[in-house]
């Protein structure tokens, strides 16, 4: 048998992990789909990159063979009003729902161009005024299929956090206001930047204050990922060890992407090498490979950094995160309190370090630190 034919088994980065190719996460997908099923309004929280959109998907595909209709979209892709209303109720057009929609469109966007046929509309000529209408108006679309089928229908929208770009604290109200009335639709809220998720969810004033239930995704507990990693592998006939795998998570930290890029580089040099068994030789040449990989990428964030932040993320790398405010922190990196105060604030914004429950702040990219201690040494 040759490895050659074989479809890796893990896959990352573009391909978002569907099915089988989904680590675990068993209880998120119950939890979460039991609450949206229920009505609820939820916010999924967690460190950039462990998985959220996949846990997303995967729970709508779910929902959608128990007959629940349901949208994905990403907000970030339409960043005016014209182009949301446009994409956002190609999400709710159907087959069977086509008719409908026309017959809703005329009477609730009388202003805007409408044709059958493809349902495409014309929003060129709309005043600002007429544009928040039809804006206003498409909001209410899935809570109105809802009530027309009889079926609850459950949204997610992901990098919410981009619909500030479309008028910021005004649009905010009219969301809040219309997502409050919408009892035939469940939504679900997600984004990468998570700072900005938590001013508008969590700060006292803002449209969105406590307006849903927080739901933080965590990493993957250790023999639940190593069980997974071990059956992916498996899939293709190949064997790879137990302490191999307690290895691979330990370079990770059991970080959901980077476990799944180094299990997909490692797989990709056993069927190179046409290894069955894993080889303890393996593991470093994937990671090597890893790196090499992002070497240029690597390059570039490094160089558009300022010389202070290098210096505050260097710190981080030689001293600790736990240390960042430590005169010996100080002292190595030659930084005063408002120059660590500002790059703490610009590379967790741009996430090149994040900053961890207990305090520590580290660098989440186990590949990008491997390649700045060689850079160091």
């Amino acid at each position: 048998m040759s490895l050659a034919s074989s479809i890796n088994p893990f896959k990352f980065a573009s391909d978002i992990a569907k099915g089988e190719y989904f680590a675990d996460r068993e209880k998120e997908m119950r939890d979460l789909r039991y609450q949206l099923k229920q009505g609820a309004r939820i916010l999924i929280y967690s460190a950039r990159r462990y998985g959220k959109t996949a846990l997303i998907m995967n729970v709508l595909d779910e929902l959608v063979k128990e007959k629940h209709q349901t949208a994905y979209f990403d907000v970030s892709t339409a960043p005016d009003k014209s182009l949301f209303i446009s994409k956002y109720k190609s999400l709710f057009i159907k087959a069977g729902t086509r008719e409908w929609f026309f017959d809703w469109a005329k009477k609730n966007l009388p202003k805007i161009k409408l044709s059958l046929g493809d349902l495409e509309i014309d929003l060129s000529g709309l005043s600002d005024s007429d544009l928040d209408v039809a804006f206003d108006r498409i909001i209410d679309l899935p809570q109105q299929l809802g009530s027309k089928t009889g079926r609850r229908v459950i949204v997610a929208l992901d990098e919410f956090h981009e619909v500030r770009s479309l008028d910021s604290k005004r649009t905010e109200n009219l969301l809040r206001s219309k997502f409050q009335s919408h009892d035939k639709v469940s939504y679900v809220f997600s984004g990468s930047k998570h700072h900005v998720l938590q001013d508008m969810f969590e700060t006292s004033g803002s449209p969105f204050y406590k307006s849903a239930r927080i739901f933080e995704l965590k990493r993957i507990p250790k023999d639940a990922y190593a069980e997974f990693i071990t059956s992916r592998f498996k899939k293709t006939k190949i064997v790879i060890h137990k302490d191999q795998v307690g290895e691979i998570l330990s370079k990770t930290d059991s970080h959901t992407y980077f476990t799944q890029q180094l299990c997909h580089e490692l797989w990709d040099v056993c069927r190179v090498r046409e290894h069955f068994v894993v080889q303890n030789e393996d593991i470093p040449t994937a990671i090597t490979q890893v790196v090499l990989n992002q070497s240029a990428v690597y390059e570039k964030t490094w160089e558009d950094l300022s010389l202070g932040y290098r210096k505050l993320i260097i710190g981080i790398l030689k001293i600790g995160g736990r240390q960042v405010w430590s005169e010996a922190f100080k002292k190595e990196t030659r930084l005063s309190d408002g120059a660590i105060e500002k790059g703490l604030k610009y590379a967790t914004e741009n996430y090149l370090i994040e900053k961890e429950s207990n305090g520590k702040y580290q660098i989440p990219d186990v590949f990008f630190r491997e390649w700045l201690e060689k850079k160091l040494q």
